[in-house]
This record gives C-alpha cells, structure tokens and sequence, in this order.
C-alpha cells in the first residue's frame, strides 16, 4: 500500500511510554462530578417534581381573547376615513374535557414524584464529591509511595 516491499521498510523500534503523573488538575470542576449517572438521575427527579404545577395547571380551561383595529385602503387619500377601518375580534376557548384520561395520568406520575424527598438528591452529590476527593488522595498516596521506591 506504500509502494514498497517489507524489506524497504525501516525496522520498528520500541519507545517507552510518556510519564504520567496521576495526579487530578487542582482545578477539578463540580461539573465533572455532576456527569455520574446516579446525580444526573437525582437532578431529573427535581426538574419532574417541578413539572407537578404545570401538569396541574392543564387541568383548567385555556381562554383566550384577541383584537385587532387597522386601517384598508387603496387609495391613499382615503386611509384615515371612517370607511377604511378593518376590526376584527376573536375569541377562543380550550376546555380539557376529552383529554382527562391523559391529564390525570401525566398529573399522577408528576404527583407520584412528590415523594422522593430533595435531600436525597443532596446526598448523592456530596457522596460524590467525598468519593471523588478520596479516590484523589488515594492516588496522591500511591504516587508519593511509589516515588519513594523509585
């Protein structure tokens, strides 16, 4: 595929590896943290519990009420008289009487959500953090071991 044969080609050599050093940036971020999946599922059950009220809020009727006063004419001169006006007005009313079913069912689980209590979410982000910060001081042992052997 180069265009050479096996025998052109220079012998491969070993290179050692580079040193790694195994240490977390000091400047570790909480957002790094927040990406393990037992907070990120604590901070969805506090946003569905948050959903409660809207799912509530579908239950009573939409009304809406619009106007509208403007002013048709082709003929310029004639813009501003009496004849030229264009109202219009509108009215429209949403009742959620055929979506009950749906209503009461999206209203159950953001309801059933209520139960999960917010310090749980809490504990799970400071558990995270400790693990985090142990696993680093963790490392930072073995590294200061490791370097007294060497």
């Amino acid at each position: 595929m180069v265009g050479r044969s096996i025998a052109e080609l220079p012998a491969l050599q070993a290179k050692p590896l580079p040193a790694l050093s195994g240490n977390l940036p000091d400047d570790v971020k909480i957002d790094l943290i927040s990406r393990r999946a037992d907070i990120t599922a604590s901070r969805w059950r506090v946003k569905l519990r948050k959903n409660r009220d809207s799912a509530r809020a579908e239950f009573f009727p939409d009304v809406s009420i619009n106007a509208l006063l403007g002013l048709s004419s082709i003929n310029a001169g004639k813009l501003l008289e009496y004849g030229s006006r264009v109202p219009q007005a509108g009215a429209a009313v949403h009742l959620p009487i055929f979506d009950a079913g749906r209503l009461k069912a999206r209203y159950g689980a953001s309801a059933g959500l209520r139960s999960i209590p917010r310090r749980r979410a809490i504990k799970t982000r400071w558990s995270a953090l400790h693990e985090t910060w142990r696993r680093r001081h963790r490392l930072e042992r073995k590294l200061r071991h490791s370097e007294r052997n060497v």
